[in-house]
């Protein structure tokens, strides 16, 4: 999805950064529900995200969902960013405070995450891709 503008991430701090050999630098940045909502909206509604539970979401849903998880303490959206677009977004979350929490025995430390790879960075195919956001995604 090209023509989705890309947000302006070049004066966000990030919360992490990592250097992948041979796949560059991913940054972390916090979501903003208001600045990213174009390009969140476009992600978490295509069909290949429909795991995410928000097809059929109107962009104001999209918005509400965000602004209630930027609220919380337990619960963060990010973006990774590589060469200054975004690539993925990544979700933390603590089990104890989510219905998760209520499916299994939760034990001190447990995090949780969710990760939406975004559509091919820059419209072109990039190979280990997906790795390449993992590894740094799990330091």
């Amino acid at each position: 999805m090209s023509s989705i503008p890309s947000p302006d991430l070049s004066d966000r701090t990030p919360v992490h950064r990592h250097h992948v050999d041979g796949f560059g630098e991913v940054r972390l940045v916090p979501v903003d529900p208001d600045a990213d909502l174009d390009l969140l909206y476009a992600w978490v509604t295509e069909e290949r995200a429909k795991f995410w539970g928000m097809n059929g979401y109107t962009r104001e849903e999209v918005h509400e969902t965000y602004t209630f998880l930027d609220g919380l303490t337990t619960h963060h959206a990010f973006l990774a960013v590589l060469g200054g677009r975004p690539a993925a977004l990544f979700q933390t979350y603590e089990p104890e405070a989510d219905p998760l929490g209520e499916c299994y025995d939760v034990r001190p430390g447990d995090h949780g995450v969710h990760l939406l790879i975004g559509p091919a960075h820059g419209g072109q195919p990039v190979a280990n891709f997906s790795s390449g956001l993992i590894i740094a995604l799990i330091d």
